[in-house]
């Protein structure tokens, strides 16, 4: 009896502080029960917001991978404006800004104008996400085409000047990313572009206007045509050959020919044209370039080696 007499106290107490605490409470209970319902939208909300970025990022991905199979600027900088603040974003806009790069290098030697508007518009692409990169192979990738793209426009006459900020970058990159793939190669450009014969060449590139029509086999300083080493030289006779020929003109008998047919007593009898009489008839070279063996250019000094063009190689491809 004592037993249950303590049971039914105990239930007494605990339905009198349960009808207090109903009583106090139930001033509060629409606001309480308001919190809960506030409490699970914001879950629900949560996990609709987290399955929708998923899936944007997913997006953003999948939309980058396309663009670099077309290989336009124009289709990654599209990426990069549709998915703004997104990881994909920001590899689309650097590779956006290589492509400009390389188009830059290559138009060097045939339109300098268009070189320089491509040229910056790799500098401002690479500049727009620098700080926004986090990604250590995506920063040294940047910092690799921003100092290739100062370099190159140093080589016109709206880059002069740009030579000290590309050594800068260089520097950067290897300090930033000792054990990096760049590292070696920044260290090195960077000391090739502090050599006063290297300034000199870029001073002198850099007043270089290339003709509409660039020779197709690619350039070297020889093409240039003020450059010392692709001066036609004086012809002793007849009508000056054309700049860079090495075909003799028409109407004068290379000397060496001459000289062979002295030295072997040649018997030939036939009378030789005086060139310079109007009525006279061209004489044939005696000796005319072989077909089968092509003409050597002239030759100039070298340039240093790949001053301009992109490093294709050392590129990364994206990893979500």
């Amino acid at each position: 009896m004592k037993r249950e007499r303590r049971h039914e106290l105990q239930d007494n107490l605990l339905a009198r502080w349960l009808s207090k605490v109903t009583e106090k409470a139930a001033p509060y209970a629409r606001a309480f029960s308001l919190a809960v319902v506030l409490i699970v939208l914001i879950v629900a909300a949560w996990y609709v917001f987290s399955n929708r970025s998923l899936a944007n990022r997913e997006a953003a991905w999948s939309d980058l991978f396309q663009a670099m199979q077309k290989g336009t600027a124009a289709d990654l900088e599209a990426v990069a404006e549709q998915y703004a603040g997104s990881e994909a974003a920001l590899w689309a806009q650097v590779a956006a800004a290589d492509i400009h790069l390389e188009i830059g290098c290559a138009q060097l030697f045939s339109n300098k104008a268009d070189a320089v508007q491509e040229l910056q518009k790799a500098i401002d692409g690479y500049l727009s996400v620098r700080d926004e990169v986090r990604r250590p192979e995506l920063k040294e990738r940047l910092l690799w085409g921003l100092a290739r793209a100062y370099e190159s426009l140093a080589g016109t006459r709206q880059g002069q000047g740009e030579l000290d900020r590309a050594v800068k970058l260089y520097r950067e990159l290897a300090e930033s990313f000792p054990d990096g793939r760049f590292a070696t190669l920044a260290t090195r450009r960077a000391a090739e572009l502090e050599r006063p014969d290297v300034q000199g060449f870029y001073d002198f590139f850099a007043r270089y206007e290339p003709t509409p029509s660039a020779p197709p086999g690619g350039f070297s300083p020889g093409d240039l045509p003020f450059h010392p080493g692709a001066l036609p030289q004086p012809p002793t006779s007849g009508s000056p050959p054309p700049s860079g020929s090495t075909q003799p003109a028409a109407g004068s008998a290379p000397s060496s020919a001459s000289e062979g047919s002295g030295e072997a007593g040649s018997t030939d009898s036939t009378p030789q044209e005086d060139p310079g009489r109007s009525d006279a008839a061209p004489v044939e070279p005696m000796i005319q370039p072989s077909a089968t063996e092509p003409e050597k250019p002239a030759e100039g000094p070298a340039a240093p080696a790949d001053p301009v063009a992109p490093d294709r190689e050392a590129s990364d491809s994206p990893q979500p």
